[in-house]
């Protein structure tokens, strides 16, 4: 294992831009938050600077706003076709003008690029964005994310970022961060905690204002929850301006057992119901005989009615007892997870052993770069399993490597699953995952588990887990999700989990306005688990919504059947939300469904939407004589190292955690720090065209790439040519020094025409990004046009000759 990283070294970048602070003010009316966030920046270097900062937003969050204060001036962004938007922002940086461009790489991870950031100038870059939270049990919660922990994996072979927009982790690094947040409605009324950070807060009328009791920094996400809600069910209605005349509603439930008990059963004829529910179990099976025999004319009841309630009697017992788990638990060992994280894995493990029960079903697997199953077959847990699950959890450690998680669920998907018979078991056992999820191939996992039928529910555990892969594995297999900070606990998260896997049922709910019933795709609902239905019509509702199911055999429930006041079916009056903010909830919803490209870039630009296919632009056009001369120098913004991550800080707030986590060592190797990237430093392993033949000729392709690397290291061409040339022999740079001084030019401006050649050359396998190009760029301004075909003809006589070979 390498025990360096580039990432962590100490290079100009640091000293050029710092993002100094970020500042959250928010406020949270039921279940609906709106959040501002301000990012501070200022360039201390002398040389303009173009900030690149890729960063997480709250997961299913819809980004309403872009906002830039530069040079006394206040600018809106505007959505922006992604190709035109990119050839917009080049243009800006290229007349010496400001700008600003966010986009998006995942789910919740975003890129903002702030260019041509003058020596010694401030720019504020303001996000607002809209979530709709969701509330287990009695308890709503919220997560800011502010860190992003290094992930394992090719960011850059993922398809989300260029390279200059990977982000790194600098132990030096130290920003800010600041919060308030204004609580309205039912939310006010709970018990307010944060297990991440000490908060204060101060009642005003029917309003509660929470922010940070001290001084906090961008190590860990923000973590608020507020517990014993008044009401489970919420409805927001806004109007949409892109459809005059039409209206968007959304409504929040959070059923309780009671109201899933009964889902699975038909109901019988109303007129027959009253007479049937009076009956004792014994009475009905009685009936339920004689109205076999008797051709289904007993009592004037038919006999699938009297079937039908025998079996919700029974599927409500079975309801109340639990179902019996089947469950293969993977466990992430990864040096990722050691500190914090691993502790909180040991301690979900040991709940769930208190948990199981003879009938359950468990099977053990861990991984890291490789996947080792423990205890590989479903088995009953008897007293002897039970040990041997007891003494895997005990010994279960980060000392594993790598995260190959996609391996390892394929691996674990197929394990056997049989009965106590030697029988194939008929359901595919749960898989229960925990980890910190950071891994950069969640696509690439996600399709890999779509259609293997098995429920995958992951605990995610430290200051910061990675939202985009846990949240994404539980829609898509539908699954579960439970996010543990460290200050929580596990106790708590664990029981509850599991009370849920043993009491859902699949059902099919439906919301209804009025008459008029929207949804119905099935789904496997626990009790008191957040379901959120979004719905178009073109009047405003009359009633409140209210959540029904249909049974599974396809007969219909009508909203007139009665349901218990506190069984979370009922949501009150919809709040009406002023402007746009519901409608293009709506549409970032509706993005997730539509399959064609060109239909969801036209709703992304109708209903001002940041996507795949658009971002957010705006361009501040300065004055002649305030323009920046040249190319910004790309100065990427590093991201603090995550709390608890190898005991090298702590996660722990004071007071408000259920678990004490030990102290650990500072003794620990890059893979508990920034664990790589999962890859090592270019300049302590040979050039990659080396070792990894590229198309064309493999080693000017290998260069180009080192340089490339080398490019996101530094803001100074000289600097990046002078790191790559660490991979390079001697003789091959003394012959371009001779060559140059034959030339009567200076080296540097040889290196950006050696470059730019290849580049141009290896068209198919050329690996420069766009710091790399405007490093070239910038080191080509000296010559003019007719000196560079002059400059770039003598070089090509070179190659030609042979004079110029890297070895």
């Amino acid at each position: 294992m390498n025990t360096t990283d580039s990432a962590l070294e100490l290079d100009e970048t640091q000293g050029c831009t710092v993002l100094r602070s970020v500042h959250g003010q928010g406020r949270i009316d039921g279940v609906l938050l709106t959040m501002t966030l301000r990012q501070a920046y200022r360039n201390d270097s002398r040389v303009d600077i173009e900030a690149v900062y890729t960063f997480p937003l709250a997961w299913a969050a819809t980004l309403l706003e872009l906002g830039v204060e530069i040079g006394g001036k206040r600018l809106a962004g505007q959505i922006v076709e992604k190709a035109q938007a990119e050839r917009d922002y080049e243009q800006a940086i290229d007349k010496g003008d400001a700008a600003a461009m966010v986009e998006r790489a995942g789910r919740d991870l975003y890129t903002v690029s702030v260019g041509n950031l003058k020596p010694g100038e401030e720019a504020v870059v303001e996000l607002r964005y809209a979530q709709m939270l969701a509330h287990d049990h009695d308890t709503l919660r919220l997560v800011v994310p502010t860190a992003l922990a290094p992930r394992y994996g090719d960011a850059v072979a993922a398809g989300k970022l260029q390279p200059h927009q990977v982000p790194q982790t600098d132990l030096l690094a130290s920003q800010d961060f600041a919060l308030e947040l204004g609580l309205a409605g039912a939310a006010a009324q709970g018990v307010i905690r944060s297990p991440s950070h000490p908060i204060q807060f101060a009642r005003s009328g029917d309003e509660v204002r929470v922010s940070l009791a001290g001084p906090a920094l961008l190590d860990r996400d923000f973590v608020l929850t507020v517990e014993g809600l008044p009401q489970s069910s919420f409805a927001y209605m806004g109007a949409d301006p892109v459809r005059p005349g039409e209206y968007v509603v959304a409504g929040s439930f959070c059923p309780t057992l009671a109201a899933l008990a009964p889902a699975l059963a038909v109901h019988a004829d109303s007129r027959v119901q009253a007479t049937m529910d009076a009956m004792s179990d014994e009475e009905l099976q009685t009936l339920l005989r004689l109205s076999r025999s008797a051709g289904r004319s007993v009592v004037n009841l038919q006999e699938d009615g009297l079937r039908n309630e025998w079996a919700r009697r029974q599927q409500r017992q079975q309801h109340q007892r639990g179902q019996h788990l089947a469950l293969k638990v993977l466990v992430d060992c990864s040096g990722s997870m050691a500190g914090a994280s691993m502790a909180q894995a040991r301690a979900a493990l040991a709940v769930l052993l208190e948990q199981l029960d003879a009938t359950d079903q468990v099977s053990y697997s861990r991984f890291g770069t490789s996947v080792e199953h423990v205890l590989p077959e479903v088995t009953a847990c008897g007293r002897r399993h039970l040990a041997a699950l007891r003494q895997a959890f005990q010994q279960t450690d980060a000392d594993m490597g790598g995260t190959e998680l996609a391996r390892a669920l394929k691996e674990v998907v197929a394990l056997q699953q049989q009965d106590a018979d030697g029988r194939l078991l008929e359901h595919p056992a749960d898989v229960l995952l925990i980890t910190d999820g950071e891994v950069w191939d969640v696509e690439g996992i996600i399709a890999g588990l779509r259609h293997s039928g098995h429920r995958v529910h992951s605990i995610g555990v430290g200051a910061a887990p990675a939202q985009s892969l846990l949240q994404e594995l539980a829609a898509a297999t539908g699954g579960g999700c439970r996010l543990v900070h460290p200050g929580e606990d596990m106790r708590v998260a664990i029981t509850e989990l599991l009370q849920g896997l043993r009491r859902s049922v699949p059902v099919k709910p439906c919301m209804m306005l009025g008459a008029t019933g929207h949804g119905g795709t099935v789904t496997r609902l626990q009790p008191n688990q957040t379901l959120t239905r979004w719905v178009r019509t073109d009047h405003p509702p009359e009633r409140a919504p209210v959540l029904v199911f249909e049974p599974m055999d396809g007969a219909s429930v009508t909203h007139e059947q009665p349901l218990p006041p506190d069984c979370g079916m009922h949501a009150p009056v919809a709040s009406w939300v002023p402007g746009d903010t519901l409608a293009r909830m709506w549409a970032q919803q509706m993005l997730l469904e539509i399959e064609s490209k060109d239909e969801a870039r036209q709703l992304a630009l109708n209903y001002r939407l940041l996507s795949e296919q658009t971002n957010l632009l705006l361009v501040h056009e300065r004055a002649e004589g305030e323009k920046a001369t040249g190319m910004p120098a790309v100065a990427q913004v590093p991201h603090m190292l995550v709390a608890g991550v190898g005991g090298a800080s702590s996660a722990f707030v004071p007071l408000q955690c259920s678990i004490e986590l030990p102290a650990f060592s500072l003794d620990i190797d890059c893979e508990h720090i920034a664990f790589q990237r999962k890859s090592a430093s270019p300049l302590e392993h040979p050039p990659a065209w080396s070792t990894h033949p590229v198309p064309g000729d493999p080693a000017w392709a290998g260069l180009l790439h080192e340089f490339d690397q080398a490019a996101h290291r530094h803001v100074e061409f000289k600097d990046a040519i002078e790191d790559m040339l660490a991979c390079y022999s001697s003789e091959f740079v003394d012959e371009l020094f001779v060559q140059a001084l034959a030339m009567k030019r200076e080296a540097l401006v040889i290196w950006a025409l050696v470059l730019r050649h290849w580049a141009d050359v290896l068209v198919d396998s050329n690996p420069l990004g766009e710091a790399s190009n405007r490093m070239l760029q910038a080191a080509l301004q000296p010559l003019d046009e007719g000196e560079r075909q002059a400059a770039l003809q003598t070089v090509q006589q070179w190659f030609a000759d042979g004079r110029l070979v890297p070895r």
